[in-house]
């Protein structure tokens, strides 16, 4: 059971994060305190450009290793292989496996369309749309996911005079709100000074909600990600064994027929 529950956590963070700029109602419309702009303008297409020359040039990407999901005071070790489509539409495909002996736990499949999934240690399956997920307060962006798993900023400020940006020291942090649909909530990146400009961290704060979800990135793949609710605390810490660019991948999916349907 606690395999089953350190996968549904582990789902819990795929589809928040999915709705991390979008969170907390937009009540209040407020300017931030404005720096020189003219020059935070060229700074941040500076990290847009550098952003651009490192993202992945082929049409697929294939990350594989191992993470340790805690929660509530119990900590799981499992094998993750991560295929990612990034031409449109976008895929994620997320394989669940035993860390020692590699049996597979469970395989998840999002699309902007639906979500798919099974837990085969429970024989439990799950097939919605990603309208089900926005009427659970959490409207799917499959390209902010892959977004996040690949080390890419999740979004660019749209409006300039809310943005503020320090860019006085060795990290460069960018900071803005991110509107969806009636939604607001608030986006802070810390890049490297240095002429790549690597991504070193993404926090999203949802305003009036009490939520944190913080990505802090390490070696080329490898991530510590940690969500703070009222509801639930936990952790995903990610060590990547190898990271691949491809030009074509598979991405499997079948649910099992001894599978029984399982909603939420």
């Amino acid at each position: 059971m606690k395999t089953v529950r350190s996968f549904f956590i582990l789902g819990f963070f795929i589809f928040l994060v999915s709705g991390c700029g979008l969170v907390g109602r937009i009540e209040n419309n407020t300017v931030m305190k404005e720096p020189a702009r003219r020059k935070m303008i060229d700074a941040v297409s500076e990290l847009r450009l550098s952003s651009k020359i490192n993202s992945s040039k082929r049409a697929f990407v294939r990350l594989k290793g191992s993470g340790e999901i805690s929660s509530d005071q119990q900590k799981t070790k499992v094998r993750l292989d991560f295929r990612i489509k990034l031409l449109d539409p976008s895929k994620l495909w997320l394989d669940v496996s035993d860390q020692f002996m590699g049996i597979k736990l469970a395989r998840v499949l999002a699309t902007n369309e639906s979500v798919k999934g099974y837990a085969n240690i429970i024989n439990k399956y799950t097939d919605v749309p990603t309208s089900r997920i926005r009427q659970l307060g959490i409207p799917l962006n499959v390209e902010d996911i892959i977004n996040i798993f690949l080390g890419e900023a999740i979004e660019w400020p749209e409006d300039f005079l809310l943005a503020n940006m320090d860019f006085s020291s060795e990290v460069w942090s960018l900071n803005f709100p991110a509107k969806r649909d009636n939604l607001l909530g608030e986006i802070t990146l810390e890049f490297s000074s240095e002429n790549d400009h690597k991504l070193l961290s993404q926090k999203f704060e949802i305003l009036h909600e009490s939520i944190i979800l913080q990505i802090k990135y390490r070696d080329e793949g490898s991530f510590d990600l940690t969500i703070m609710t009222p509801k639930i605390n936990g952790s995903l810490n990610f060590k990547a064994k190898s990271k691949k660019s491809l030009e074509s991948l598979e991405l499997p999916f079948n649910i099992p027929s001894h599978h029984a349907r399982m909603d939420f």
